[in-house]
């Protein structure tokens, strides 16, 4: 995911109208019972935003379910 809002096609529609941001949250289904928020609403109106928040995704581990 983070590589796609990396892409330049991607990045750039989410920053077009910083008057009217996007607002991205990230949430895992790993399972019938393991569900869990990864990153609360963020709002992306700058670069900087959009930077923040894929760091954010890089550094999130992945958890997974055990039988």
């Amino acid at each position: 995911m983070a590589n796609a809002l990396l892409n330049s096609g991607v990045s750039d529609l989410l920053l077009f109208s910083p008057q009217n941001p996007t607002q991205i949250a990230v949430f895992k289904w790993s399972g019938p019972t393991s569900q869990r928020l990864l990153i609360d609403w963020t709002t992306i109106a700058a670069q900087e935003a959009l930077n923040s928040f894929i760091g954010k995704l890089n550094t999130t581990q992945r958890t997974t379910v055990q039988p």
